[in-house]
């Protein structure tokens, strides 16, 4: 189910679940960051305990669409929209907000963090997916949590540069100006 929500398969997510998959596992990724075409001696990333809502935010090892080093051998079904094969973000996020809502709906907790303070509210911020984000509150999201680096979701999505309509709407949200 994890995995499935890590790449968010939310039709493989709820073939699990029908057949008794246990969505509120938590996993807890082990993975070298940058190229996989790189061997050096970097220190592998302990990412601490994360679950499938998270996973399906983003947290939980390397990006999925972007994880191997052949553009060939990313899956046909990859959502592009250039030669680049960059992944269209509106339907990234679609997909974000399909296996978040299978995680919700199964118990599994919005506000658990990870090692870094993480929570999946911080990681949709940062990616500017708006939509996650409102889903997310309205489940019990807090917004006031904070990472290792003393940042809410909103300090996060700012610090990533995110488009002013999530920095937007996490201030209405928090019931801050603008």
């Amino acid at each position: 189910f994890w995995l499935a929500a890590r790449f968010n398969a939310p039709a493989i997510m709820q073939a699990l679940v029908d057949h008794g998959a246990d969505a509120t596992v938590s996993h807890h990724p082990i993975y070298w960051e940058g190229s996989l075409a790189v061997r050096d001696d970097r220190a592998q990333r302990h990412e601490g305990s994360t679950t499938a809502i998270m996973a399906a935010a983003g947290l939980g090892g390397r990006a999925p669409l972007f994880a191997v080093d052949r553009l060939d051998r990313i899956a046909e079904s990859a959502p592009v929209r250039s030669t680049r094969r960059e992944p269209d973000p509106r339907l990234v996020e679609a997909a974000t907000l399909d296996a978040v809502r299978i995680g919700v709906e199964r118990g599994v907790d919005v506000n658990v963090a990870n090692d870094t303070g993480q929570t999946a509210l911080h990681a949709v911020a940062g990616n500017g997916f708006d939509s996650v984000v409102a889903y997310l509150v309205d489940h019990g999201a807090r917004l006031d949590l904070r990472n290792i680096d003393n940042q809410t979701p909103l300090d996060f999505a700012r610090a990533r540069g995110v488009g002013e309509s999530t920095v937007s709407l996490l201030k209405s949200l928090m019931g801050a100006e603008d």
